[in-house]
């Protein structure tokens, strides 16, 4: 999930979470790495949670990252590097 700025990451999270008293959520969420607030690169939110459709008897775990789109587009940059950097031959790249 890629957010315009800090607002809409944070209501997108809240969203995700909802109110924890709500028997009929769609998601619960089992785990959440906030590698934002620990200046963990990539910079984001891993969330890992319980998604249970209307089709399903049992729920499905689901793996979701929040992303703010500019710090998103640094770390494809920085990611290219990386991948630059790691191949053996110019058409591993």
């Amino acid at each position: 999930m890629v957010c315009e700025d800090a607002e809409s990451f944070w209501k997108s999270f809240c969203g995700l979470k909802g109110r924890e008293d709500d028997p009929h959520a769609a998601f619960e969420v089992i785990r959440l790495k906030n590698k934002l607030g620990k200046s963990q690169e990539p910079f984001n939110f891993h969330l890992n949670v319980l998604f249970r459709p209307s089709a399903t008897a049992d729920p499905l775990v689901v793996e979701i990252q929040i992303w703010i789109a500019s710090i998103m587009a640094l770390n494809d940059i920085s990611h290219w590097q990386y991948e630059i950097s790691r191949a053996k031959r110019p058409e591993d790249v």
